[in-house]
């Protein structure tokens, strides 16, 4: 890729697809983007990638198998179009609809991504010696070829002490050989091999990130996520930012993590280059109830159902005001009869990033998740894409994806054409 050149990058949930509002990875706006994202894929404590058939059958990998967590929304699912009757073994799914937007748009490269927060609780397991990370690489190398990926996140949330580390290191290295021999092999574009990188003191200070960085091609920095899970009131807790880019110099308490330090630690202090680095932002809100703001305290949902996240697509929630902090550069809604806070992303606050991307000379933004985007001119990712690419988007990497899989068996991803 060219130096010169930013990356847009939006991860699709595979679960998206059965939402009330049933987005599918044929209605992302891709155009706008250079990689999108797939996530997430199941590693077990063996190395062993399995198959998850409508949440009550799990078999081990095989060849024939999908190596996809939710079988039936990944590959299985038939959308309308799909030519289910068609000759061969083939593959249908969020899969095809992916493979089906490569072909159309050739500058989109197209990542399996493994883990997330709900599927890495195997990896200390599973890459505790070199038989086991050996068989974790090969499976996940023939999901990227078998289904026509253009390469593998490793999104592992988040390895925890030194042994960790160290074998986390040995896996980076045995991916990175086994992507360029089959590169080598396959005769393909450009494969990729990213990490997910924590944002916080207590999940980096753990990580050999020096070490890694040689076999690494880009990190995404996941700054969206300081405030954790949904939140829980007890006698410390405060109201703060969803994903401050600066400290608060009023109310400190609402700004416990900054992203401008977790971005400083990556490119300054462990010297990462910083155009490997991708700036992480959340396209959703994080609620809290019975309190007067940022920095205050918050009470008790008044029901365990209440919502707790919100698409940005919906923000302002009516009733409230839309508010600014320009110390730390955050948006957020309130809603004083509800006495209601959300901390979330506005084109105001992206604004802001996107000059703290700049100045950072950083390679790009990657978001999670693009179904939460809104449409039209009220779109962020377009945003993203029209400020990093200019108006022709020639500012962004659009170099080709592959579409070439000789060693897939399927032969709807092994005899693709383009569109």
């Amino acid at each position: 890729m060219d130096a010169e050149k930013s990356r847009v990058i939006g991860y699709y949930p595979s679960w998206a697809s059965y939402s009330d509002k049933a987005f599918v990875p044929s209605d992302t706006n891709v155009q706008n983007l250079t990689h999108l994202v797939y996530g997430f894929a199941l590693i077990q404590n063996d190395g062993q990638w399995y198959v998850h058939q409508d949440h009550f059958c799990v078999q081990t990998y095989s060849p024939n198998s999908s190596d996809h967590y939710d079988k039936y929304a990944d590959v299985d699912r038939i959308f309308p179009g799909d030519d289910s009757e068609q000759d061969g073994n083939n593959v249908f799914g969020n899969v095809k609809q992916i493979v089906d937007l490569k072909s159309k748009y050739r500058h989109l490269k197209a990542i399996i991504s493994i883990g997330g927060w709900r599927l890495s609780g195997n990896w200390s397991e599973a890459v505790a010696n070199p038989g086991r990370r050996t068989k974790f690489v090969q499976t996940c190398m023939h999901c990227m070829y078998n289904f026509g990926w253009d390469g593998i996140d490793l999104a592992w949330v988040f390895p925890d002490g030194p042994v960790d580390a160290a074998n986390y290191v040995e896996l980076v290295k045995e991916f990175r050989q086994a992507i360029d021999d089959y590169s080598h092999k396959a005769d393909t574009n450009k494969l990729t091999l990213s990490v997910v990188a924590p944002p916080k003191e207590e999940n980096y200070k753990h990580l050999k990130i020096t070490e890694m960085d040689q076999y690494v091609d880009y990190w995404t920095l996941m700054a969206y996520q300081f405030n954790g899970a949904a939140p829980k009131p007890d006698d410390s807790s405060v109201a703060i930012h969803n994903a401050p880019l600066y400290p608060s110099t009023l109310q400190s308490s609402a700004t416990p993590f900054v992203v401008a330090h977790a971005i400083d630690y990556y490119s300054k202090v462990v010297k990462i280059s910083p155009h490997k680095i991708n700036l992480g932002i959340g396209l959703y809100g994080r609620g809290f109830y019975n309190t007067e703001g940022p920095g205050s305290s918050f009470g008790p949902f008044e029901n365990d159902w209440l919502q707790t996240i919100y698409p940005c697509r919906d923000m302002p929630l009516v009733g409230a005001s839309q508010e600014w902090d320009d110390t730390t550069k955050s948006a957020y809604s309130y809603d004083a009869t509800r006495q209601m806070m959300v901390s979330y992303e506005n084109a105001k606050s992206i604004s802001s990033k996107l000059d703290f991307v700049r100045e950072s000379r950083l390679g790009g933004v990657a978001f999670w998740d693009v179904t939460a985007d809104a449409v039209g001119d009220k779109s962020l990712i377009t945003q993203v894409a029209k400020s990093l690419g200019g108006s022709g988007l020639e500012g962004l990497d659009r170099t080709d994806n592959t579409i070439n899989y000789p060693l897939s068996d399927k032969d709807n991803i092994k005899n693709r054409r383009t569109e």
